[in-house]
């Protein structure tokens, strides 16, 4: 495998890389192809650690008088790197594919859209990187800037465009990365890997994993109005736990709230995609959560348009009661999931039942006429039994 030799864009990583290393520093130069940054780390440090997943990198730099005092290990990004560092160095492969086959080589292209290894290398730095370290990274406007401005800020990074330089066929950026003070917290409470997931009115939502289980964590959208609605989330989210119902809440506090990752699929999604009778369960379980929160005086709100708010994981271990079955051991059943509950209040007549019929009525093509009866009905007594046997008979 050829050896990346220094051109245009190195050069402006070494300048940086020469202004930002200083004495007693621990540099990291990933993807050290030729050993050009971790030459000029050296200049101001004696702690350098280059690693490349070419072996001829490694051998080129390591038999290199230009980088004599630094180490070399062969790691792809950082599958064989151990500790933090204060400064992180990236020249990475970051040229979209050639329609050539013959033109792509390992060392240039960064993957079918360029920025593939610099999103792979952003989702583990945060590991490597100490708190109040930076990270230099070149790349190229053919890469989209665009798009690894948003992988940044996906991973919880702030960056700084240091500078832009202009060549005859492409621009190159190089720019500063460090961590936000969100992802500070993030791994104040012991969160790994986090990224970004979605957002909403009031909320951002990030995957990582906590206690080595994958988390979703919840934090209150900035620029939103609405009042301690992650108190609120935490809150329910216990209350609904004591009831078995929504994921399972991991920790709490003023800031973020931390609960199970559910893997599954959105309910609409799910109706597409599975038979009647697997729908009808999976209906039917959720209005048994919904009936138990109209009589617990609770409403969840949303179940009229729940498209985000209930996933169905497939295929989840239920241990089988002995007792009422006549047998026991594993069972596997989908299992729907309420998410979300920072909508949810007490009231003293909750429309749960009836707000998640109106929701089913389209998808599952139902009598229209007869679910308005039942819902009269049901809004009277609170009795579900009609509306299950509709269903189970439809």
């Amino acid at each position: 495998m050829e050896i990346y030799q220094p051109e245009e864009d190195s050069y402006l990583l070494a300048k940086y890389v020469e202004k930002y290393v200083k004495k007693g520093n621990k540099v990291l130069d990933v993807g050290c192809g030729s050993g050009i940054q971790s030459e000029t780390a050296l200049k101001k440090t004696k702690d350098v650690l280059g690693v490349d997943i070419n072996p001829n990198a490694i051998k080129h730099c390591k038999s290199s008088e230009y980088t004599k005092g630094a180490k070399f290990q062969k790691s792809n990004l950082f599958s064989n790197v151990k500790g933090k560092f204060n400064i992180i160095i990236f020249n990475p492969p970051y040229l979209p594919d050639a329609k050539d086959p013959k033109e792509i080589k390992a060392y240039t292209t960064g993957g079918k859209h360029g920025y593939e290894i610099i999103d792979k290398f952003l989702q583990e730095a945060n590991n490597h990187l100490a708190d109040d370290g930076i990270i230099l990274i070149v790349f190229s406007n053919l890469t989209k800037k665009r798009k690894v401005d948003e992988i940044i800020e996906n991973y919880l990074f702030e960056s700084k465009l240091l500078e832009e330089k202009s060549l005859f066929y492409e621009k190159l950026y190089c720019y500063k990365i460090k961590k936000s003070g969100l992802l500070k917290k993030f791994n104040k409470n012991k969160i790994k890997n986090p990224s970004y997931l979605a957002k909403g009115k009031r909320g951002m939502v990030f995957k990582g994993v906590y206690k080595g289980k994958q988390c979703v964590v919840k934090i209150h959208l900035p620029k939103s109005k609405a009042f301690c609605t992650i108190d609120k989330e935490a809150r329910w989210m216990k209350y609904m736990n004591n009831l078995k119902i929504g994921p399972k809440l991991y920790h709490a506090d003023k800031e973020m709230v931390i609960s199970e990752y559910i893997d599954g699929t959105l309910i609409l999604d799910y109706f597409e995609s599975n038979t009647k009778q697997k729908i009808k369960k999976v209906i039917l379980i959720v209005l048994d959560q919904m009936h138990l929160l109209d009589k617990k005086g609770v409403e969840k709100k949303e179940m009229c348009r729940p498209y985000k708010h209930i996933i169905v994981r497939k295929d989840k271990p239920i241990l089988i009661d002995a007792k009422k079955s006549k047998i026991s051991g594993i069972s596997k059943t989908d299992e729907p999931v309420l998410i979300d509950f920072e909508r949810t209040r007490p009231t003293e007549k909750p429309q749960n039942v009836t707000q998640f019929l109106q929701f089913i009525v389209g998808p599952l093509k139902l009598n229209q006429n007869k679910i308005i009866t039942l819902s009269k009905k049901y809004k009277q007594d609170y009795d579900i039994k009609e509306i299950k046997k509709y269903l189970y008979d439809i």
